[in-house]
């Protein structure tokens, strides 16, 4: 059992985490909130939500259980992985490090300097 693992099993799915996480704001759904990803690492299943995670600590501030989410949702990713699950968005981020050495389509690494580092 991963620690990630035994921490996201004390998950009483309270919902604390999704007045916090920034993909519930932008999207307003349950379906792409922490506490769903909460439920599905817990299960152990694979599902490309977890792509959405954005680990910005903020979710394991507010958790009254002190779960760490972010190594949850890496090894969900992990899984993913493993299973094959992916997304378009991912495939292309991947062929253009593959091509270009960035996530960006037709910049050059020297192009893209002004760009989040990757």
């Amino acid at each position: 059992m991963t620690l990630s693992k035994a921490t996201i099993d004390k998950c009483t799915q309270c919902g604390a985490c999704n007045a916090v996480d920034p993909i519930m704001g932008v999207t307003k759904k349950e379906s792409a909130s922490t506490r769903f990803k909460a439920v599905l690492a817990k299960r152990g299943e694979v599902n490309p939500v977890f792509y959405l995670a954005t680990d910005t600590g903020r979710q394991e501030q507010v958790c009254p259980s002190a779960i760490d989410l972010a190594s949850a949702f890496q090894d969900a990713r992990a899984r993913n992985v493993k299973a094959g699950v992916t997304t378009q968005a991912n495939e292309r981020m991947l062929a253009n490090f593959r091509k270009n050495g960035t996530p960006y389509d037709s910049l050059t690494p020297e192009e893209a300097s002004d760009k989040p580092f990757w």
